[in-house]
């Protein structure tokens, strides 16, 4: 819409009725739409039906400065390359995480899911827990794409590939031996101990801890104090109380990351965010990478929109979902009137699955088809009514 009509900041702030310009910006999408086939009739009619709530919609978007900014400018790059530049602009390789041993699959995505909030760009998995990849990409709500994950199948080996990756080597460890990271912050600002230039914090499992072959290839020992009964805290939220400390120490390892690194890491983003048609666009940025976003954070009309998109698409999957399960049932009981025919298993519409993740993100990016590993189908439901018919 906003492309077609040109849009510009000026010409909002001049409109005297800016509740009819809003009308008026639909009804000449509307017309110039039908036009140029850029809407279908349906996509026609659900505009005119929701003219009100649209254009409301329409004066939040304007009214935020930061949108109207984007839209005065045709030639500006796509937001979400500029906001993997803001991101990419955070990474550092200066500070690492290893994981040890976890057992707990979903402590181990909530870790990693942490891990990428405060930038952390390369995370080491040792003897990596059993993870679904459908559960892993929703706790992780996508973003483990977008970090490097190097996986063991020993400690020993880890440890090689640290002393390769010329990683220092800190753990963390409730004995006795251990200090705190205030300790450190100390030394380090008193002189006595400098921040390394490449460090990897290891987090053992949950009941046993970091082992010891890991401990005697360590350089520190570090722990969180805990002033109540319970002896440790959960690891997903150790770890970021660990990670967040790291950071306050040496706040200079935030965007650590070498020029050479960055451009590999921008070219594999920017083929995760394009799609088949914008893919040429985005290659046009490789060596021209566009400005980065200020804030990361979404404005107030984005969350708007985010929220409209969610709950469209949550209805959406109701009804698939629902049209499924019924199908379902009458496959089970076609079945057991003694049609062998009729397949039991038949397969979930699109990206519907029954154990559907409430997450929901703003990339856009194209995720894995996912259905219940119980309910995997040789049956094609929009043939299916002519089938039993």
């Amino acid at each position: 819409i906003f492309n077609n009509i040109n849009l510009r900041k000026e010409t909002v702030l001049n409109t005297i009725d800016e509740t009819q310009f809003y009308i008026n910006v639909l009804d000449f999408s509307i017309s110039n739409g039908r036009e140029h086939h850029i809407f279908t009739e349906k996509q026609i009619q659900v505009l005119i039906n929701n003219k009100d709530s649209c254009s409301l919609y329409i004066k939040q978007i304007l009214d935020n400065k930061e949108v109207i900014e984007e839209l005065s400018i045709p030639e500006q790059a796509p937001k979400r390359l500029r906001r993997a530049e803001s991101v990419l602009n955070y990474r550092t390789n200066r500070i690492a995480l290893v994981l040890e041993r976890t057992y707990n699959m979903h402590n181990q995505i909530a870790c990693l899911r942490s891990a990428e909030c405060f930038g952390i760009q390369n995370l080491y998995l040792i003897s990596q827990a059993d993870v679904k990849k459908k559960e892993f990409h929703g706790v992780t709500m996508g973003n483990d794409k977008f970090i490097n994950v190097y996986q063991f199948n020993s400690t020993k080996d880890c440890i090689n590939a640290l002393r390769e990756h010329e990683r220092e080597i800190w753990v963390t460890d409730l004995s006795p031996n251990s200090v705190t990271l205030d300790y450190l912050s100390t030394e380090i600002r008193t002189n006595n101990y400098s921040f390394p230039n490449k460090m990897a914090i290891v987090c053992g499992s949950e009941g046993e801890g970091v082992s010891e072959e890991m401990i005697a290839a360590s350089s520190k020992r570090i722990y969180i104090p805990i002033f109540g009964f319970t002896e440790s805290l959960n690891l997903s939220v150790a770890t970021g109380i660990i990670l967040q400390k790291l950071f306050d120490i040496c706040p200079e390892a935030r965007g650590d990351l070498p020029e050479e690194e960055k451009h590999d890491i921008r070219k594999k983003w920017y083929s995760i965010l394009s799609t088949k048609s914008t893919l040429k666009l985005y290659n046009h940025y490789l060596d021209h990478p566009p400005k980065p976003l200020l804030d990361l954070r979404r404005t107030d009309a984005e969350r708007v929109l985010s929220n409209i998109n969610y709950q469209r698409n949550r209805s959406k999957k109701n009804v698939k979902l629902s049209e499924f399960n019924s199908k379902k049932r009458l496959v089970s009981e076609l079945s057991d009137l003694g049609m062998s025919n009729v397949n039991k298993k038949i397969c979930l519409p699109g990206n519907i699955s029954d154990n559907d993740n409430d997450q929901h993100e703003d990339t856009n990016n194209n995720s894995d088809n996912s259905s219940d590993e119980e309910d995997e189908i040789d049956i094609d439901l929009e043939s299916f009514d002519a089938d039993i018919q």
